[in-house]
């Protein structure tokens, strides 16, 4: 994988739902990736308010979430004690990969407020970025990471339908007990009923 083209996707994937999946997926055919990273963030989540459910779990649920794609790789490098800033991770894999590329995929609403993140202009060293329109941030997105540092050519724009789902709105839908067939896989569920997740806020 020396001199690969890696694909990250990070998340609090609490749960991880089939728009994360059909990301990585569209990321890995547009862009030509070899494998796509799968990370489960640091509890950490600027702007949120709501704490993520327990490490173990969200790290099991997207391992049974990518189990069926062989170029899903889901590691468990911010799941720590402490919290691991999207910088860390990216210095971990840059010296691990030395040779590879890596391209950061995430929606626009992700990224226009990448000034807030950690080291933001450390960020735009290590990584070019694969932005998925979402809610009209598209341009907003493209301003906030040329700020901090990152050159045009390193960012990219993914072909991707408009997908309104949310670990927020499934959350919601499984505290009423509603459907969410379809919207997350069916081993994920599965593991969600069986752990009884998400029934208190």
């Amino acid at each position: 994988m020396c001199s690969s083209r890696i694909g990250i996707l990070g998340g609090s994937f609490s749960p991880p739902h089939n728009a994360h999946l059909a990301l990585g997926i569209f990321a890995k055919d547009q862009f030509d990736l070899d494998v796509v990273f799968v990370i489960p963030g640091s509890t950490i989540s600027l702007g949120k308010t709501e704490k993520p459910i327990a490490n173990h779990h969200r790290y099991n649920m997207a391992v049974l979430a990518c189990k069926n794609v062989d170029f899903f790789h889901v590691l468990d490098c911010e799941l720590q004690n402490n919290p691991v800033y999207t910088v860390q991770t990216l210095k971990s894999l840059r010296k691990k990969y030395t040779r590879a590329e890596l391209f950061f995929i995430a929606g626009a609403d992700n990224f226009k407020n990448i000034d807030s993140w950690h080291e933001p202009q450390e960020i735009a060293k290590l990584t070019s970025f694969i932005i998925a329109p979402r809610n009209d941030f598209l341009f907003e997105a493209f301003d906030s990471l040329k700020k901090v540092g990152t050159d045009t050519k390193n960012i990219f724009t993914l072909d991707f339908p408009r997908i309104d789902v949310s670990s927020t709105m499934i959350r919601e839908r499984l505290r009423k007990d509603l459907g969410c067939s379809y919207l997350v896989s069916d081993a994920v569920l599965r593991y969600i009923k069986i752990n009884r997740l998400f029934k208190e806020d």
